[in-house]
């Protein structure tokens, strides 16, 4: 088929794109987010930015920097990372353990448990109120639970042990809540990597209250399209919710293989060109500036799979067309600056 038209840019050359790729996801995140501050301290709003996603699954790391990096956002196309109930269970036993006046922390995790209800829980809680101390509330709930039910009792006790080493309190707690949540939620296996997550965040704090002042006080987030107007938030969305929006700078997430094309749509030609269009409608979202990012641990990981590295839509685009940038930053253990 012969094109006669020809298309000329209105507005000149424009911003040249940027790729920019990581060590890690978290490297990806936090660059994106500092990104984001510098741009609004000097003078941008937080609403001409726009964040797109593959994935709400792969958007998780990005999420959970824009809520320790305070700043507000809106979250449209999927389930935002701390509204999503399998870690809301994980942080409201964390939460329990932090204080028996948690009402909603304790009544959460109380409720998990089978033959508990609502009336039950606020009874017990009631109970626990009227103790001195934890010790004194959980010795307490031991005696009014049945046998069977004293495992119960196990959850904030075992977290507490842990108080001061919070990666370690996360991981036991996952663990310990292990039996249970799979039988409430389905794709367990893809949910249980939200708790991989809060783990490695875990890791740059001294105790657990820090982390839990930082991600179980409520952010700026919706999954409500019609917040968009008169509202200044980042807005960060799934690709396929997209379509018909643009915004003044987009960052385009995780451009990588596997993920675009996503590893499920390999082998099936009509599948990986869906997939690039798909990619498409991500790239031109964007009206002055497009920033491409992806980490380089999950590239090579992606290209464990030949054909992952073989159908990449970015592996030949040629270096007049984008500025490609090395980003490599690493959050350092002993460092006070990523330590709170």
């Amino acid at each position: 088929m012969k094109y006669n038209k020809k298309l000329k840019a209105q507005r000149g050359a424009g911003i040249k794109p940027l790729l920019v790729d990581f060590d890690s996801d978290l490297d990806e995140a936090k660059w994106i987010a500092e990104n984001l501050i510098e741009r609004h301290e000097a003078g941008s709003l937080w609403n001409e930015h726009m964040i797109l996603t593959r994935t709400a699954w792969g958007s998780r790391s990005v999420e959970a920097m824009l809520i320790e990096k305070n700043i507000p956002y809106i979250f449209i196309g999927g389930t935002s990372f701390l509204q999503a109930a399998h870690v809301k269970d994980l942080l409201c036993l964390i939460r329990a353990a932090a204080s028996i006046n948690d009402e909603l922390a304790w009544i959460r995790y109380l409720t998990l448990w089978p033959r508990i209800g609502d009336v039950t829980a606020s009874r017990l809680i009631l109970s626990m109120k009227e103790t001195g101390t934890m010790d004194e509330a959980l010795d307490l709930l031991s005696g009014k639970l049945k046998k069977n039910q004293q495992k119960i009792v196990d959850g904030p006790k075992t977290i507490l042990k842990y108080w001061d080493e919070p990666t370690k309190a996360l991981r036991v707690g996952a663990e310990f809540l292990k039996p249970i949540l799979p039988e409430k939620y389905d794709k367990w296996d893809l949910r249980k990597k939200d708790f991989d997550l809060l783990v490695r965040l875990a890791d740059r704090y001294r105790n657990l209250m820090r982390f839990i002042e930082t991600y179980t006080l409520d952010p700026i987030t919706s999954t409500a399209v019609s917040r968009l107007e008169n509202q200044d938030v980042v807005t960060l969305i799934t690709v396929h919710s997209a379509k018909g929006t643009e915004s003044p700078v987009c960052y385009v997430i995780r451009v990588e293989p596997g993920m675009y094309p996503h590893i499920r749509s390999l082998g099936a030609e009509d599948d990986e060109e869906e997939e690039r269009r798909i990619l498409y409608v991500a790239m031109t979202r964007a009206k002055n500036e497009l920033i491409l990012t992806r980490s380089e641990g999950r590239r090579s990981f992606a290209y464990s799979y030949g054909d992952a590295a073989e159908a990449y839509f970015l592996s030949d685009v040629p270096d007049k067309l984008v500025e490609e940038r090395w980003q490599y930053e690493m959050y350092l253990d002993d460092d006070d600056d990523f330590l709170m």
